[in-house]
């Protein structure tokens, strides 16, 4: 059963996450590139938080996955059936779960970005503030699942 949108928002929740601590202690098998099966444990945890992720047509033209944020709950990443390797596909639900966690970041009203770094041409490159995080950490799956993982070990136990 999904957890419920009043319990997800919790702002400060986000807060208490250490970016430099998670980021700093990844190690090679953190990485889709190294490990592409740890996409599989971030739907997992991103399933029993609320997320739906289903295979189809994407929402936006020329993506291989979108992530369609609700209004006051979490929503529904959509990744095309093509074949993809492994790596790649594990990027893809990565993106989208840092979409995910922008979606939170903004109490489920909006998507904010997550204040991470990024290189000063990525939102020129990407287009925004939002893409450009997700484009630069796609390939950082265990930072994603941490996060996840955070919330979900902090909204069961409270």
């Amino acid at each position: 059963m999904p957890i419920s949108a009043d319990t997800l928002l919790k702002r400060s929740l986000l807060d208490e996450i250490s970016f430099v601590e998670i980021n700093e202690s990844l190690k090679p098998n953190d990485f889709c590139t190294e490990n592409p099966i740890i996409s599989q444990q971030i739907i997992d945890v991103g399933t029993r938080l609320g997320v739906q992720l289903i295979s189809g047509q994407p929402l936006l033209a020329k993506k291989d996955a979108t992530y369609e944020a609700l209004h006051g709950s979490l929503g529904t990443i959509v990744v095309s059936p093509r074949y993809m390797s492994p790596s790649v596909r594990c990027q893809l639900i990565t993106h989208e779960f840092i979409h995910v966690l922008q979606h939170l970041r903004g109490d489920l009203k909006a998507v904010i970005p997550m204040g991470w770094p990024i290189p000063s041409n990525a939102i020129l490159r990407f287009g925004s503030l939002q893409e450009a995080e997700a484009y630069v950490y796609q390939n950082k799956a265990a930072l994603v699942l941490k996060y996840l993982l955070f919330i979900e070990r902090n909204i069961l136990n409270d």
